[in-house]
């Protein structure tokens, strides 16, 4: 039994691409989240606009998924520096941030269209993030209490 617990608790500290570096990755991903945002990839008409899955549309649920990964890899990143062990805020503001600039640099592009609908996804996607990262600390830390 000690053993099982023990090899979750290893599981849960297996780093993403078995790496401890996490800066990268996220200057990668906050990249492409940019490059998405500002590329003309879709138009008002796109196939995500038009289709519903639970009354919600597409494009909501893209920018939320999408929006997912940004805490925790804010977390990871930075959860050894000393501004991060000042306060938990700092990371979420970071990422709420980068969540509220990634849709107000739209309204700026002249084919790309500013709304709040996808402000409000984006946000949601974050909390999920932040949820989610707490979760298995939560987690990480009763197993390890057990």
């Amino acid at each position: 039994m000690v053993l099982r617990k023990f090899k979750i608790i290893k599981l849960l500290e297996v780093n993403l691409l078995f790496t401890k570096n996490f800066k990268p990755l996220l200057i990668s991903y906050i990249l492409v989240l940019f490059l998405l945002n500002v590329l003309p990839i879709n138009g008002k008409e796109s196939a995500l606009n038009n289709n519903y899955f639970l009354h919600i549309r597409w494009d909501y649920l893209g920018h939320s998924l999408l929006l997912i990964p940004l805490f925790p890899l804010i977390y990871l990143s930075f959860k050894k520096s000393s501004l991060f062990k000042i306060s938990i805020l700092l990371p979420i503001t970071i990422s709420l941030l980068v969540a509220i600039s990634t849709e107000f640099i739209q309204y700026f592009i002249s084919w790309r269209t500013f709304n709040v609908n996808d402000l409000f996804a984006n946000i949601i996607g974050v909390f999920f993030g932040v949820v989610g990262i707490f979760a298995v600390v939560n987690l990480k830390r009763k197993l390890r209490v057990i």
